[in-house]
């Protein structure tokens, strides 16, 4: 059985591809060239998937996951109340390397991986950038008179979307990452292989996408840290069928029963 330690570096690469036509929203632009409802670019005018959103996509994931093993309690809430309480981060706030141990003994696993406002994540999600050019499709719509439901007078838009096929690089970093984290990362990630949803548009059949050819590599000790500082290169591979214990034992006791 896999011991749930920690990983000096670990870093996860692989591929998303757009079963669907994706839309990762920018704001409006007032250049009369730009769409209404332009895809988020960067500054070579290449679509991108923000690190930010993959990551918030897969926190969502995990959250749903343990909720429905463990009840709503297996996650907080990070916009309510948190897992941190009120007298602890007060603590945290005048003396943080004293109160850190308590701090982190307080964090359920989703804020421990994907961070909170009191604690950083140790996971590291870069921007998504595409395989080769990408030529961009518009979508025509009209909204809607809510009370008439009829189509608004003078209400023509345009929504720009990446096109069904296309494929971005995928690479999370991490450093000091524990075993559960890691599992509960390469849960999610193992959920999207099938499929998932980003950016906007949904209800319009926007944002399908799956995760494919996922690698995962780490350094669990000094020896690989030393190794991979004489050659970079060196990363060695970390089983799949690791991971996938990581993943189970990262459900924990409490959330895991009644698993088959």
């Amino acid at each position: 059985m896999t011991e749930m330690g920690v990983f000096l570096k670990v870093r996860i690469r692989g591929a998303v591809e757009a079963l669907s036509p994706l839309h990762v929203g920018a704001p409006s632009s007032t250049s009369p060239l730009e769409r209404d409802n332009p895809v988020v670019k960067d500054g070579l005018g290449r679509p991108y998937i923000p690190g930010s959103s993959l990551k918030g996509a897969l926190r969502s994931r995990v959250e749903s996951i343990l909720r429905g093993l463990g009840g709503p309690n297996a996650a907080c809430d990070v916009l309510d109340t948190g897992c941190v309480d009120k007298r602890t981060a007060e603590e945290f706030t005048r003396n943080p390397a004293a109160t850190l141990p308590k701090l982190i003994g307080q964090l359920c696993p989703v804020c421990r991986a994907f961070g909170s406002p009191w604690f950083a994540s140790p996971l590291r999600f870069g921007d998504l950038y595409p395989e080769g050019p990408v030529r961009l499709e518009t979508r025509t719509g009209v909204a809607i008179d809510r009370d008439r439901l009829t189509a608004a007078s003078r209400r023509l838009f345009t929504l720009e979307v990446v096109p069904v096929g296309t494929t971005f690089r995928l690479d999370i970093r991490g450093e000091r990452v524990d075993g559960q984290s890691l599992g509960l990362l390469w849960l999610a990630l193992r959920e999207f292989e099938s499929d998932g949803f980003l950016g906007g548009g949904r209800s319009r059949g926007l944002g399908r996408v799956r995760i494919k050819d996922l690698n995962c590599e780490g350094l669990r000790n000094l020896t690989d840290l030393r190794l991979n500082l004489v050659d970079p290169a060196y990363w060695p591979q970390v089983a799949a069928e690791d991971l996938d214990q990581l993943a189970y034992n990262g459900l924990g006791p409490e959330e895991g029963e009644g698993r088959v």
